[in-house]
């Protein structure tokens, strides 16, 4: 005869109950984490507005960094290195680029195999434009020349590039960009070398924006991205064949708010974890409960599924009143030990500010909201595309332009997060 207990039954039935968010008393209790005094990965003497960082760790104490450049009427890629866990920063260096005057939008990633790519866009003029990308097998000593991860012609090809990302897992390597109002991803089966093809997870509709991308353990490609036109989503899609073809678009988050009042659009951001949980963030510039013109808020969904059901959107923020201010530019990362971390722009008066806020259980759950970047005045009103977030077992980094004089200059905040509590393995057959 089997006997259970009242806490047993409670314990199997809250196992497979919806997750609800902790009261305000039993947040407060939950870890954050404690970010240190930035340091400048930049060591330019002078100063320049440097913007839209991306950023990835090798788990051995490399940390990467890269970044667009402005000065001098033109704008280029740089890159920077640690291998100390970010507590020193090797001399920046411009990434090689012969053929365009302008470079934008630089995506870092860390493969398992201790490949580190950098690609961004390069352009010239509408019509002539790129995604490019380089490859380093040394930790980031050297880098290859430039290789094209686009497709040679658009029928679009007159305006351009932009918003590009990329995932990559062993030879394969796929970058998302959109040109004009349609967004394309391209796949190359032999590291970048060559592009064997292009794909438009949205159809051949336009009204489309920003598409971001993960991919999941078991090979599963997942993209999010704006869908706008007399209403505005977040739509999703994935791929079991390595960006060849596409599921049916999906549409998980309908938008309240196109912009948010001219500072920037809510594009989504995506990350996967260990078990194939697939996780989604993004900002509206107004919040979602119906009462008009409040300051917005940050959101996370996530799928368990992969992919084909969504949670109801869930709020990262502590707040979503005036004084608080816009909410933009959120990005999302798992660490090694599956802990969901989320980071935005946070508008406060004449100041921004980088919130970070961590999950201890798959994304049911956040805890308290802290200052990963200091407040600091608005050198104008746009601040950047990008912040960045990575990690490795000891520290939890977070890139973004930070103000020096009359310049941005990118900086990297970190956070110790060795000894945090990290969810519950759990095992799928």
């Amino acid at each position: 005869m089997l006997k259970c207990t009242a806490a047993a039954i409670y314990a199997a039935i809250s196992a497979f109950a919806p997750a609800q968010a902790p009261s305000a008393e039993a947040k407060k209790a939950l870890p954050t984490l404690k970010f240190e005094r930035g340091q400048e990965v930049s060591l330019y003497s002078g100063q320049r507005n440097e913007f839209e960082p991306s950023m990835g760790a090798d788990g051995k104490g490399g940390v990467y960094v890269a970044w667009k450049d402005g000065q001098s009427g033109s704008s280029f890629i740089r890159y920077s290195y640690s291998h100390d866990y970010g507590q020193t920063w090797s001399k920046d260096i411009l990434m090689p680029e012969p053929n365009y005057k302008y470079q934008s939008d630089p995506v870092v990633m860390v493969g398992s195999d201790g490949r580190i790519t950098v690609s961004w866009i390069a352009y010239n003029r509408p019509g002539d434009t790129a995604v490019d990308m380089v490859v380093s097998t040394d930790r980031g000593l050297t880098w290859s020349t430039p290789m094209k991860q686009c497709a040679p012609t658009h029928p679009d090809a007159k305006d351009f590039f932009d918003r590009e990302w990329q995932v990559m897992k062993g030879d394969l390597v796929v970058t998302s960009y959109h040109v004009g109002n349609r967004i394309y991803v391209a796949r190359s089966k032999d590291g970048g070398k060559t592009v064997e093809g292009v794909s438009n997870p949205d159809g051949k509709t336009g009204g489309a924006l920003s598409a971001v991308l993960t991919q999941t353990p078991d090979g599963v490609v997942h993209t999010v991205w704006l869908k706008f036109g007399t209403t505005a989503t977040l739509r999703y899609s994935s791929s079991k064949d390595g960006a060849a073809t596409w599921s049916a678009p999906q549409d998980i988050v309908k938008l309240h708010a196109l912009d948010y009042k001219g500072r920037a659009f809510p594009f989504g951001s995506i990350c996967s974890d260990s078990i194939g949980n697939v996780y989604v963030a993004f900002c509206e510039g107004k919040g979602r409960d119906g009462e008009g013109d409040v300051a917005g808020a940050a959101y996370l969904v996530r799928s368990e599924d992969g992919g084909k059901t969504w949670t109801e959107p869930m709020k990262l923020c502590d707040s979503e009143d005036r004084a608080n201010g816009h909410k933009i530019q959120p990005w999302t990362y798992v660490d090694e030990q599956d802990r969901v971390h989320a980071v935005w722009f946070e508008h406060q008066g004449e100041k921004y500010t980088v919130r970070h806020t961590m999950s201890l259980d798959r994304g049911k759950s956040f805890g308290p909201n802290v200052t990963a970047v200091p407040p600091h005045l608005i050198q104008g009103q746009y601040q950047s595309d990008f912040i960045s977030i990575s990690g490795d077992s000891r520290y939890i980094y977070v890139a973004a332009p930070y103000p020096v004089g009359d310049a941005y200059e990118i900086h990297v905040m970190r956070a110790p997060i060795d000894g945090v509590q990290s969810p519950t393995p759990i095992v799928r057959k």
